[in-house]
């Protein structure tokens, strides 16, 4: 026996969705009866839930698609296990790999640090100032977020390419 598992948005509410060999359909873990005809033409479908008849159109729109059952229109996203699992680790690594690594850019002497440990910050904010050739030089942060570490300290002589914060 085989089950294939779904994930369906409808409308920003989720299900899971299991279909069996058997045709068995269990929506969130509740064994439902459907059954689901193609009729005619293109995207029109013959929905029978729980025994009520309904008549459905189906058009995909971009990775989606919108169902119209009696002229009311959901917004549906289907995706499998294997996609959603994909998915979540993408999602997973792309958060992990948001912190923004703050460097020196010349090598210099920390004069100032503007920022502190779990401080939120807006893009454009001063962090710290830098002291080269006796010239101060703002260093801004290049997105918003939270500052997670800060590895120098006031005073600290830096070389380029060193370390100073990490944004979150």
């Amino acid at each position: 026996m085989w089950t294939l598992k779904y994930f369906a948005t409808v409308d920003n509410r989720e299900f899971e969705v299991d279909i069996s060999d058997r045709n068995d359909f269990t929506m969130d873990g509740v064994l439902r009866q459907v059954e689901l005809l193609s009729v005619g033409s293109q995207g029109l479908y013959s929905l029978l839930f729980e025994g009520l008849s309904h008549d459905v159109f189906v058009e995909q729109v971009g990775q989606g698609f919108v169902a119209t059952i009696a002229g009311v229109k959901y917004t549906v996203q289907i995706e499998d296990e294997k996609v959603r699992l994909i998915r979540c680790r993408m999602k997973s690594e792309e958060s992990e790999s948001r912190n923004v690594e703050v460097r020196a850019p010349m090598p210099g002497l920390v004069v100032k640090i503007n920022a502190s440990e779990g401080e939120e910050i807006a893009k454009g904010f001063p962090l710290l100032i830098v002291e080269a050739m006796k010239m101060e030089n703002e260093i801004r942060a290049g997105t918003a977020g939270i500052v997670r570490k800060i590895s120098v300290s006031e005073n600290d002589s830096v070389e380029k390419g060193a370390l100073l914060m990490v944004l979150e």
